[in-house]
């Protein structure tokens, strides 16, 4: 006999509050990954993604909390009327950032000074 295991994801909504003075949904939800690891956060963005009809850029995730042995993930995440930060953003970062530590390094070389009649090897 061959048996088939289907690996997917579930999500349960636990608890739903609308937060009207910061403008967001803030849920609390319980995912269910049987045969999986626990979800990274931007998987769980994915799903509350595809669960709320709302573009990427408007949700933030707390936290994932999954307990040893267990293949349940709680998470609390905030979901925004608008978009709160850039998906592609941090790969910008990462750019900038090389070229700015390679900057300081350059700076931060100290220049070895030639005297007359020496030659620089």
């Amino acid at each position: 006999m061959l048996f088939t295991w289907v690996e997917t994801m579930e999500l349960k909504i636990i608890e739903q509050k609308e937060n009207p003075f910061f403008e967001r949904k803030e849920v609390k939800v319980k995912i269910v990954h049987h045969g999986e690891a626990t979800p990274s956060k931007a998987k769980v963005e994915e799903l509350l993604s595809a669960k709320f009809n709302v573009p990427l850029e408007h949700i933030i995730v707390d936290y994932i909390f999954s307990e040893t042995g267990i293949a349940e993930s709680f998470v609390k995440a905030k979901i925004y009327n608008k978009p709160v930060r850039k998906v592609e953003k941090k790969e910008e970062e990462k750019a900038e950032g090389s070229e700015v530590k390679e900057e300081a390094q350059q700076e931060t070389q100290p220049q070895q000074e030639v005297k007359e009649g020496e030659t620089q090897a």
